[in-house]
């Protein structure tokens, strides 16, 4: 039977071309080249990886070595077990969290293979012993690859703390950005194609492994948004950070109760920090591709301040790209991973997750409730008050259902909660659209700043003027039913 460990390993991905210059800059020097070739098998079904299992038996210098892993983020457990062959010795398997999941009429295929050139050096920090690779190569499945250029950090002996500093040190010298894709979940995406991977929550949990598991789903989606921003900058990718950051932001609000130490006041800044960063990007492209085609303009005055929109989005693009590259972000990343891995929170007692889960829901639900039934008087500002509790019931009960056996019920109040969303979020992208659109006026002059006021005119109008629709939409959502009572 393999030996059970815990792997607690920091990942770095670097920039095209660097590796050499950040291996060096990290102190790598001219360690000595091992090659290694890894096979991951799972069931034609995916048994395995749907579980969050990864089975690889990898072969070095002539020796096969059968792991499997289990869990995300910074620490995961590892059972490994020297075996004869390159194919999976299922007896080995015994005692693993495999075991369970592979009937014996199971038949295990192999679905990608991952060869590398790895560097490795020691390196000592604090009272910790601290290992760094420097993976180089590609991960293959049927005709199609992707590159390895990654560095990892695992610590040997010592402190967690030495570890996260070790990773801020060198951070402060090179451009290190966390990810937590592992070449399994990297191999699993070219096989089968990208798949999210929600947090896995059950009815034992305290509510404290509920917000780390929430938490660090969320920060692996944004660090795998922020990547995609970096390959192909665009729309998409500028929703998909928000989403993300509001998921952990509201995952944060919601735990309050539980996580509330020295360290929450700081990470939630942060948080903040970046989000602002990308709302210029993110209202500027609702301004090109909703707000203004929907003008009844004159069409050469329309296209002229399109014109000027499109270069203003340039610019803000730019400065968000600028944060995102950061010093500042990639901090932020590692600060919330370690806050979530290991704050002081994480030690404290926790009540069982699935009450506490179902006192938050009802007590964004009540608050909501109290708001909204003045929605006909309340003030823009209000009304966006009202939409970002509706976010963070939503983000809650899309991720907290599964506790609760009342699918139904919970399928219509979250259907009730995003046409909600919808229809206060197109009233403030109506106040977000004026409001740039009048920054941009002060700063052009003829048909482009008296197009850009009677725009912005337009949309505050709509905006004060509420709808009916919204007014519909809150109806819908105040009278559907709970699951969590």
């Amino acid at each position: 039977m393999p030996a059970a460990d815990q792997e607690i390993e920091l990942k770095f991905v670097l920039p095209d071309g660097q590796a050499e210059a950040v291996w060096q800059a990290i102190g790598g020097g001219d360690a000595k080249l091992t090659a290694m070739t890894g096979v991951y098998f799972d069931t034609a079904k995916r048994r395995l990886s749907r579980s969050g299992v990864a089975l690889r038996v990898r072969e070095k210098r002539g020796i096969f070595v059968q792991a499997v892993k289990l869990g995300r983020g910074v620490s995961r457990g590892e059972w490994e077990t020297a075996i004869p062959t390159a194919a999976p010795d299922r007896k080995a398997l015994a005692g693993t969290p495999a075991a369970a999941l592979l009937p014996k009429s199971a038949d295990l295929v192999p679905i990608f293979s991952v060869r590398v050139q790895r560097r490795t050096i020691e390196l000592d920090e604090g009272q910790s012993r601290i290992e760094a690779c420097l993976d180089l190569g590609e991960i293959r499945s049927g005709g199609k690859s992707t590159p390895v250029c990654e560095i990892e950090l695992e610590l040997l002996r010592g402190e967690v703390a030495d570890l996260f500093a070790l990773a801020r040190r060198l951070m402060a010298d090179a451009p290190l950005t966390l990810s937590f894709a592992s070449k399994a979940a990297r191999g699993y995406a070219l096989a089968d194609g990208a798949a999210d991977r929600p947090a896995e929550l059950n009815g034992d949990m305290t509510a404290a492994q509920g917000l780390q598991a929430l938490g660090l789903a969320a920060l692996e989606t944004l660090t795998e948004a922020i990547a995609a921003f970096r390959a192909r900058p665009g729309p998409e990718p500028v929703h998909a950070i928000r989403v993300a950051l509001r998921r952990l932001r509201g995952a944060i609000a919601s735990f309050k109760a539980v996580c509330d130490d020295d360290g929450r006041a700081g990470v939630k800044e942060e948080l903040a920090w970046l989000a602002g960063e990308l709302d210029a990007a993110r209202d500027l492209d609702v301004l090109l591709a909703d707000t203004l085609p929907a003008q009844t303009i004159e069409p050469e005055a329309l296209q002229a301040l399109t014109d000027r929109v499109m270069v203003a989005r340039g610019e803000a693009y730019e400065a968000a790209e600028h944060a995102l590259e950061g010093l500042r972000t990639r901090a932020l990343l590692l600060n919330t991973l370690q806050w979530l891995s290991f704050g002081s929170w994480t030690e404290q007692p926790s009540p069982p997750l699935k009450r506490f889960a179902a006192k938050r829901l009802e007590a964004w639900r009540r608050r909501m409730r109290n708001r909204g039934r003045r929605l006909a008087e309340l003030t823009p500002e209000e009304r966006h008050e009202l939409r970002i509790d509706g976010k963070k019931l939503r983000y809650d009960a899309e991720a907290l259902q599964g506790l609760f056996d009342r699918p139904k019920r919970a399928g219509k109040l979250i259907k009730a909660l995003k046409g909600l969303q919808d229809e206060l979020g197109a009233l403030n992208d109506a106040k977000a659209g004026a409001e740039r659109l009048q920054a941009l006026a002060e700063r052009e002059t003829g048909t482009v700043r008296e197009t850009a006021l009677a725009v912005a005119a337009a949309l505050k109008a709509l905006d004060d003027g509420g709808d009916k629709a919204a007014h519909k939409a809150w109806k819908r959502f105040d009278e559907a039913k709970v699951f969590w009572s």
